[in-house]
């Protein structure tokens, strides 16, 4: 019986130094670095090793090993050995990710005081001693991503100065102490990507003076965003707050950020962008704000951006488009502006662009494309119209786009077609939008402008497409065309009703898609008439504020006077729609 008890204790001996090993293969990399490429079976992390196995070069030695790399094929260890550091002092470099981790002793890189470049990623870690880099002075890049972390001491980094990238992507940490970074000046990239941190404190950035890149994304923060937030980042090029769950936004988060290049707070939920957040940051290249609540974007939103090349506002709520938001912007090359509420282009409002390559306005509202639309096209090679309620198009926009080449206006009114290397065949293509052309000939889209002429063609049946945005109540007026003030027919628009009052000698009929007027909110209205003179004007005023006449014995004017308290659009469209024109087939926009 005792034979058999010792046989046991033996082969447990046996099969417990069989299970831990831990050797090198070594490499010379471009003959200046001497690796090695550890093998490791440490199932129960144990750290009683006393030599790591392996052959040398000839010449060679422990002193001259500058770099670890695991080697994960069957490696696995659940913590990290201090036999490391004792047995490689000099070594600079240390990947030790995909093995397995769950523990580190504070004294795992004491012996590493070289210590430049660091990867734990992908491991199991949960939690890190205090001291765990006391001596590691020259810590460079340290890299904690996709392990369990719940915290961090907040001494962790107390003599990394030296430090330049820190990731820790990944890991379930709730909150960082406010004083975590507080010595990593040199500090140019920080990764805190998919962490649950649900409040932002401005004390973890004070003095950071040196980070250029700031990745945030995908944290449900929950608390306000205070105003001073990011103060101490003069230096930063990129921000990445998308996915934050973020509802409102501080013009002042940005306002020392001289040197910023890229914004990105998509997949958000904020529905205002205040005026001049970025107007500190004429370097910005990218600005995303797709996948908002966007309603209302200020017309100074975008404001000193002449370095600005991407543009995106794609899937929001925006029905209106801004002048100011495209002017001074020489740079801008693409725009994306899906899946929005927008009903039309003001003439001439991207014509600023003259680099303009590609604009995007798929599946929105828009009824009518002009000439001027997007400038003079020079260089538009993109455009995309797919899924609008299009049903005119001023053939001199499509001749003018002599570099166009993919062209998308699938499901409009008029016509459905798509082309690639549309400016190829310019002259072909066009007889697709045949019936796009015969109705622009009676619908024209016109946004009031003061001290502008504007000459308005005739047609059958006419409309207007209004919209409105004042603090007032906003008045149509429908009388005959001279230049007495003598209304036969006048539409009040207030909070309270619609008033329409009428005489024998009009015929009108107001279609609201509001069942009320809103003060201080964007009103849209359909109105139809016959023979008659349309002037709008606010309550108050002593002119009109726009005037026409669809009589064919008179002038076809527009007289106009932009009122102090509202806004307006004014659309003239067809009462009835004829059916779209089919067109050929394209490329599927996934293969572009």
């Amino acid at each position: 019986m005792m034979e058999f008890k010792v046989l046991v204790l033996l082969f447990a001996f046996i099969s417990s130094s069989v299970s831990q090993s831990i050797r090198c293969n070594y490499s010379l990399r471009q003959n200046t670095q001497y690796m090695c490429n550890l093998q490791i079976q440490n199932p129960d992390g144990l750290n009683n090793f006393t030599q790591v196995e392996g052959f040398h070069f000839p010449g060679m030695n422990n002193v001259f090993v500058t770099a670890i790399l695991r080697n994960t094929t069957g490696s696995t260890t659940r913590n990290v050995p201090s036999v490391l550091c004792s047995q490689f002092p000099h070594v600079t470099y240390i990947d030790l990710s995909y093995l397995g981790i769950e523990d580190v002793d504070a004294n795992a890189f004491r012996g590493c005081r070289n210590l430049d470049w660091l990867r734990l990623y992908n491991n199991r870690i949960t939690s890190l001693p205090d001291n765990l880099f006391m001596y590691n002075r020259h810590l460079n890049y340290f890299d904690l991503e996709r392990n369990l972390l719940t915290a961090l001491p907040e001494n962790l980094f107390a003599n990394q100065l030296a430090l330049e990238a820190l990731d820790l992507n990944n890991n379930p940490i709730a909150n960082l102490p406010r004083g975590i970074f507080r010595n990593l000046f040199n500090l140019q990239f920080l990764y805190l990507r998919n962490l649950r941190i649900s409040a932002v404190n401005p004390g973890w950035f004070d003095n950071l003076f040196n980070l250029q890149f700031l990745d945030m994304a995908d944290n449900q923060i929950t608390q306000t965003i205070p105003a001073n937030a990011f103060r101490g980042l003069f230096s930063l090029e990129s921000i990445d707050l998308a996915y934050c769950n973020i509802r409102t936004m501080n013009a002042q988060w940005f306002q020392t950020m001289a040197h910023l290049h890229y914004v990105f707070m998509h997949n958000n939920f904020l529905e205002h962008i205040p005026s001049n957040p970025f107007v500190n940051s004429p370097s910005i290249n990218i600005l995303d704000f797709g996948s908002n609540n966007l309603a209302e974007v200020s017309r100074l939103a975008f404001a000193n951006m002449p370095n600005l090349m991407v543009l995106s506002l794609e899937n929001n709520q925006i029905s209106r488009l801004r002048p100011q938001w495209f002017e001074e912007k020489p740079n801008l090359d693409s725009v994306y502006l899906d899946f929005n509420r927008i009903n039309s282009i003001p003439v001439g409002i991207f014509a600023p662009l003259t680099g303009l390559r590609s604009m995007s306005l798929w599946s929105n509202r828009i009824r009518t494309i002009n000439r001027n639309a997007f400038g003079t096209m020079q260089n538009l090679w993109y455009l995309d119209l797919d899924d609008n309620q299009i049903n005119s198009v001023d053939e001199r926009f499509l001749r003018d786009a002599i570099r166009l080449n993919y062209f998308y206006f699938y499901d409009n009114v008029c016509a459905s077609a798509g082309f690639f290397g549309f400016a190829n065949n310019i002259t072909n293509n066009i007889r697709y939008f045949d019936r796009c052309i015969r109705n622009f000939g009676f619908v024209t889209e016109r946004t009031t402008e003061a001290g502008s002429n504007y000459n308005f063609v005739e047609g059958m049946n006419p409309g207007m497409h209004l919209e409105v945005f004042t603090q007032l109540e906003a008045r149509v007026a429908l009388t005959g065309f001279n230049f007495v003030w003598n209304p036969m027919l006048e539409i009040v628009f207030n909070n309270d009703t619609i008033r329409i009052v009428r005489n024998q000698d009009t015929d009108v009929a107001v279609i609201p898609t509001q069942r009320h007027f809103r003060i201080d909110a964007w009103n849209y209205y359909r109105i139809t008439w016959a023979r008659q003179v349309i002037s709008v004007f606010e309550a108050n005023e002593d002119f009109p504020f726009i005037a026409y006449t669809m009589q064919d014995w008179y002038p076809v004017n527009f007289l106009g006077l932009r009122a102090q308290e509202s806004e307006a659009i004014w659309t003239l469209e067809p009462v009835q729609l004829p059916p779209p024109t089919p067109g050929p087939n394209s490329r599927n926009k996934q293969e572009v």
